[in-house]
């Protein structure tokens, strides 16, 4: 992965592992939910939870780990089986791993 900081971390050689969100990630997603909100759309706890919950095939929560670490971001996408299509509707990432290519790298995989 190519790293634009100079942090001590060796972003090159990090693993991402994505994974559909469980009740036990909510504290993490809620928390860079906070950090992100004036460029994501209005939602709550009691939202979150629901789409985590519902086992929804038109709608779910990805995750973002590096290393198989915390989550450092999350992602809501939906689905139209009918259509063959989806969107990703949300996407952030922990204010201190925005610039260095694991944004570019969940969206990607997302796809």
């Amino acid at each position: 992965m190519d790293s634009g900081d100079s942090s001590s971390e060796d972003d090159s050689s990090s693993e991402v592992y994505i994974t559909k969100a469980s009740s036990h990630d909510l504290n993490d997603i809620l928390r860079i939910y906070d950090e992100s909100k004036e460029f994501l759309d209005d939602e709550d706890e009691e939202w979150f939870k629901g789409i985590i919950k519902s086992r929804s095939r038109r709608v779910n929560i990805y995750t973002l780990r590096i290393n198989g670490g915390s989550i450092i971001g999350f992602a809501v996408v939906y689905k139209n089986k009918r259509r063959k299509s989806a969107y990703i509707d949300s996407l952030a990432l922990e204010t201190s791993y925005r610039g260095r290519g694991f944004g570019r790298v969940f969206l990607e995989e997302l796809e």
